[in-house]
């Protein structure tokens, strides 16, 4: 990897994104002139975006919110995300859940 960013031409640009850069190879980040470091959402955030999805998608989550909130914490974006499809499909999948609807 190392010696690919190091060949390449001097007009090029490159761009790199990691939501684990504690675990990165210094010598990688060196190749970098810029680097840019997102903080991670706050509980109030999370809280926000776990309102808005259930609303956009006219759901209730199943769930306790609040242990939610907990578990999603110091989580980047991508999980948070993602937690919300599968606690959406395991809604979907449910059958107690699709009786309880109908």
């Amino acid at each position: 990897m190392l010696t690919i960013i190091d060949h390449r031409p001097e007009t090029s640009v490159l761009i790199g994104a990691s939501n684990r850069a504690d675990l990165m190879d210094l010598a990688l980040l060196r190749r970098f002139d810029l680097s840019v470091t997102l903080p991670s959402p706050t509980v109030e955030k999370i809280h926000q975006y776990l309102f808005r999805y259930q609303t956009d998608h006219a759901i209730q989550f199943p769930i306790a919110i609040a242990p939610l909130l907990q578990d999603l914490a110091d989580h980047p974006w991508s999980t948070i995300e993602r937690t919300c499809q599968q606690i959406h499909q395991q809604m979907i999948l449910d059958p107690q859940y699709v009786a309880k609807e109908a």
